[in-house]
């Protein structure tokens, strides 16, 4: 009877301190929640206090056209924004304080005068159809004038004229998003270059002709990562292919990565080591401004879309540039692709990177 108290009493003292120690772990998380919350809101509000105290420049000559543009007549969780360089106008409109890219183009300052400018503004159309607030239009005019810039915003079946003026920045928020120059399609199936990997075929275009030092081809079983080391997946990488124009005009590369073993079997699950592992989509100075996810008959694809920055140290400059690349989970042969290009705006080649990387990424054939 003495025995059974006693481990009576013994299980109302561990009970009560499982209860203790589990209301202790609670506790701690919501405390920790609580300081997240905490610090990001005050982050939050010295960010937005710096944007507000930002300044209006005058414009005295056409390298003052050059940086960020505001409009200063609407509420501020509600505004627009620009960045204008030597050719671009990338354009940005707030929706209850989220920023929404509106509209990529050219932007040809022209002859300055301090007089009236009327510019017409190229859509870049193959970036701008993937933005989902994107303006799809073929071209918006602006009017320059008294040191203003003026347009009308189609939203909503709403029509508002907005008028920015040029200010200093305080915060780099912005990215300039675009395409530069004129380009043709050099991707043609009869002097295209062909890559078996993975059970597939991918043909892609010859002006990729250079082989990158860091390309690693038929690796066998080795690991991409050590398990503690957060890279791409967990798998095995069998390919690592990079491949650029040999042409002094380009800046470009193409990246064909092929994993084996992936274990990967769904669309959601894909996105989810992309999420914690791709070293594009963890990289701080690349800006994530689309995303598109397919499901196919043979693949799955999750296509990303990121400005990135490239700060050349040697040089003293920092670049700018774009990445396309998507994930192909392969049901058949448990693999997984990556096939991705990346251009630098420096590029003053002629060559359509963004048409022919639609051409590779539908062109895939499973080999028979």
């Amino acid at each position: 009877m003495k025995n059974k108290v006693v481990k009576t009493v013994l299980a109302l003292v561990l009970g009560v301190a499982i209860f203790f120690v589990a209301c202790l772990v609670g506790v701690v998380d919501i405390a920790d929640g609580l300081f997240a919350a905490a610090k990001s809101r005050i982050n939050d509000y010295r960010i937005n206090n710096l944007i507000r105290k930002e300044t209006k420049l005058d414009i005295r000559d056409t390298n003052d056209f050059y940086g960020l543009w505001k409009d200063s007549n609407s509420s501020y969780s509600e505004r627009y924004e620009a960045l204008i360089d030597e050719d671009s106008i990338t354009l940005y409109r707030y929706e209850d304080n989220v920023q929404n890219i509106y509209w990529v183009g050219t932007f040809d300052v022209g002859t300055f005068t301090n007089e009236r400018e009327i510019i017409e503004s190229k859509n870049f159309s193959f970036v701008s159809n993937m933005i989902e607030n994107a303006a799809k239009l073929d071209t918006k005019t602006f009017t320059y004038e008294g040191g203003k810039i003026k347009f009308i915003s189609q939203y909503d079946d709403g029509y508002k004229e907005i008028v920015l003026e040029r200010y200093n920045v305080n915060v780099d928020r912005l990215r300039v998003v675009k395409f530069p120059g004129e380009r043709k399609s050099y991707y043609d199936e009869k002097t295209n270059k062909t890559l078996n990997i993975g059970g597939y075929q991918i043909s892609y275009p010859s002006y990729f002709d250079h082989i990158e030092e860091e390309t690693e081809e038929n690796i066998i079983d080795k690991w991409l990562a050590p398990a503690d080391y957060k890279s791409i997946y967990r798998m095995i990488n069998n390919n690592f292919l990079v491949y650029s124009p040999s042409s002094t005009d380009a800046y470009a590369e193409l990246f064909i990565g092929e994993y084996v073993k992936a274990n990967i079997y769904s669309i959601e699950e894909l996105d989810s080591n992309i999420k914690t592992y791709s070293y594009n989509y963890l990289d701080k100075n690349n800006v994530i401004i689309a995303k598109d996810v397919k499901e196919g008959e043979n693949y799955d694809w999750i296509t990303y879309v990121y400005s990135d920055r490239y700060d050349d140290v040697d040089n003293l400059r920092t670049i700018y540039g774009m990445i396309f690349e998507t994930h192909l989970l392969m049901k058949e042969t448990n693999t997984s692709l990556i096939v991705s290009v990346t251009y630098s705006y420096d590029d003053i080649s002629d060559y359509d990177y963004l048409s022919d990387y639609a051409k590779m990424i539908k062109g895939i054939k499973k080999v028979e």
